[in-house]
């Protein structure tokens, strides 16, 4: 087996990250073989990328079929396989939902969770169009500026002119940034020499209001308002964002952000009062989706006087919370501050003061002398993928006043080996959420009552 080599394959299972899995023998070996875009069922032809003879694994591209599944359907996305964004799109909607199903049951088996019941994902009622926020990168492609997604596993730029996934805003956007950077003769950043002006940009669409950032290499943005008069031109509604990032890094933003154009203006979200929305804050991508699980989690503390939530963001599940439960009281971690300001905000508009209290800083950090404050029956973690850390898990083992947690995850591994090390609970429902429609992501709900 070498690098290149064609055979066929039948796929027998799907991996956790949603790539098709077969075995292929030669020589007196077995290989396990992943495919990415390929279905359980189906008889494909590969090609091998990359081979891994000690362990006896293939990574493989799919080049052809002989026998396809009955969900496999035509990709609407003209990226697909190409962009690294999305790898459900060959997949009928409800048969992506028992895969990913699957791959949750699969993940939480090994972190050592056997016989607890994992409901059937909750359908995200759009796919199309169901995301409010669009990373993208900048680069250059036959001698002009681009924007797009970087290839799976690469910094190789696959530039884009719509995204069905954001919907019709994206590709507006997209033309006034390119032509805009062409039209100046911008700079785009270099990984490799550090130089070069623009980097990424960031953008949500927040019910009408479009919040756009760019990320650059340098201390401003030039002829910035030529960029804001043609925004304008599209988008009424929206701020014009500047943030410098000049490390050599992954991380898209760095913590400051400075209004150079538009409004910045207060912004309802869920019914809650308008209030500014940072482009540094926490927001779930999926406006559907967390409603359905904002509702589901608010439920679950039902009962509870005293509600901790770790990782808070701008509070609004907890004003949410207090909107249902007029005995309850919500105390909010989070380490944004723009963040907490905001959520401050909104408390004071809906004249809750009394019942929510903020705290500006780390939970890894602090979680324990908030926990001896407010001392909690209930408390909620909504963590970045990361999961939680030792320190926090052992301090919420030993609060014996803690008698309820809700873990709401992006990550089935890392919430599986959380829930394992929180030895004193015991999960009780776990229920998955279809908030990354296309991709293998999944936010999940697990409730966990302390052990008696």
């Amino acid at each position: 087996m070498k690098q290149d080599d064609i055979f066929i394959l039948d796929i027998s299972d799907i991996g956790c990250y949603g790539e098709g899995i077969g075995h292929y023998q030669e020589d007196g070996y077995v290989y396990t073989v992943f495919v990415p875009f390929t279905l359980k069922g189906e008889t494909v032809k590969v090609k091998v990328e990359f081979v891994n003879r000690k362990k006896g694994l293939v990574f493989a591209k799919f080049i052809g079929i002989s026998n396809a599944s009955v969900h496999r359907i035509t990709p609407e996305c003209p990226y697909y396989k190409k962009c690294g964004n999305c790898n459900f799109q060959h997949v009928a909607y409800p048969e992506e939902l028992n895969i990913k199903k699957g791959i949750l049951t699969q993940t939480l088996t090994k972190s050592g969770m056997h016989g607890v019941n994992i409901d059937d994902i909750v359908p995200s009622n759009v796919f199309k169009g169901c995301r409010n926020k669009l990373i993208l990168h900048f680069g250059i492609v036959k001698g002009q500026i681009a924007l797009g997604f970087y290839a799976s596993k690469s910094h190789d730029l696959v530039p884009i002119e719509n995204c069905i996934i954001n919907g019709d805003w994206s590709g507006k956007l997209i033309k006034i940034l390119t032509d805009y950077a062409n039209a100046i003769r911008l700079t785009v950043y270099n990984e490799e020499t550090e130089t070069g002006l623009l980097r990424s940009v960031v953008i949500r669409n927040i019910d009408g209001f479009i919040s756009l950032t760019v990320v650059v290499n340098g201390i401003k943005l030039p002829q910035s308002d030529k960029l804001e008069k043609a925004i304008r031109a599209e988008f009424p509604r929206f701020a014009l964002f500047f943030s410098p990032n000049k490390r050599k890094t992954n991380v898209v933003l760095e913590n400051f952000v400075k209004v150079i154009g538009g409004t910045d203006e207060e912004v309802s979200i869920d019914k809650l009062p308008p209030a500014r929305v940072s482009p540094l804050s926490f927001l779930q991508v999926n406006d559907d989706i967390r409603r359905k699980l904002y509702d589901f989690a608010i439920e679950k503390t039902k009962g509870s006087r005293n509600v901790l939530d770790a990782y808070a963001g701008r509070g609004m599940l907890g004003l949410h919370l207090l909107q249902k439960y007029s005995e309850a009281n919500i105390t909010n971690v989070e380490i944004i501050e723009d963040a907490v300001r905001e959520g401050l905000a909104a408390a004071s508009k809906l004249n809750l003061e009394e019942r929510v209290r903020f705290f500006a800083g780390d939970s890894t950090k602090i979680l324990g002398e908030v926990l001896e404050l407010v001392k909690p029956e209930t408390v909620i973690l909504d963590p970045p993928e990361g999961g939680i850390s030792r320190a926090e898990i052992e301090t919420l083992n030993r609060d014996t006043r803690i008698k309820k947690i809700i873990y709401i995850s992006c990550n089935p591994a890392t919430l599986g080996a959380n829930a394992a090390g929180l030895a004193a609970f015991e999960p009780v429902s776990v229920t998955p959420f279809d908030m990354f429609p296309r991709t293998f992501h999944l936010e999940t709900v697990m409730v966990l009552v302390r052990a008696h």
